[in-house]
């Protein structure tokens, strides 16, 4: 129950279209509610039980059925894997690894095979920041990182809270800054 809309979950039978029926009653915009996994699978992180002299918590991602059923692990590293966000057709999975040493921006496969390092900030930056983002078709994605534009390419650095937005495309390829952080 959220602002006074009832759903019986999140993946059941007509519960989106009852949802957004909901709020349209209730005069409320329906343009960001979110589409269930095309897979009708759920991807998760998950600690791992681990000893980190600087203290970070380690974490792996993981899949499931949205009733909590066949849950398969897909990472395994002594990382923070985290931000797991399925393309739109539900092949492949955008993540945020600190596996290099620093917060980078990969994507693999639906299955957790074909792991490929998308960015590649320096050794001196806490790199990329949060969840990443699909573009509707799948051929791009989105994620904010501390920036400093030099030229026609920019370096990471951590300089404040404030971070860059970025668009890359899902290959790895064609990286730009489209909002610098202000």
């Amino acid at each position: 129950n959220v602002l006074g809309v009832e759903a019986d979950g999140w993946y059941g039978s007509g519960t989106r279209e009852a949802h957004l029926a909901a709020l349209e009653a209730k005069g409320l915009n329906t343009s960001n509610v979110p589409f269930p996994p095309p897979t009708g699978r759920i991807a998760f992180v998950a600690p791992v039980l681990s000893e980190d002299p600087e203290g970070w918590l380690k974490t792996n991602i993981y899949t499931m059925n949205a009733d909590g059923s066949d849950i398969i692990q897909l990472t395994n590293n002594n990382s923070r894997d985290q931000y797991p966000v399925w393309s739109p057709d539900g092949s492949r999975i955008a993540f945020v690894s600190n596996r290099t040493g620093v917060s980078e921006l990969f994507v693999m496969d639906a299955d957790g095979n074909n792991v490929q390092q998308l960015t590649n900030v320096t050794q001196h930056s806490e790199g990329v920041r949060g969840r990443p983002s699909w573009s509707p078709d799948g051929s791009q994605i989105v994620f904010s990182a501390w920036a400093l534009l030099e030229g026609d390419c920019h370096a990471y650095f951590l300089s404040d809270s404030l971070s860059s937005i970025f668009l890359i495309g899902s290959d790895g390829t064609n990286e730009r800054l489209i909002r610098d952080r202000v």
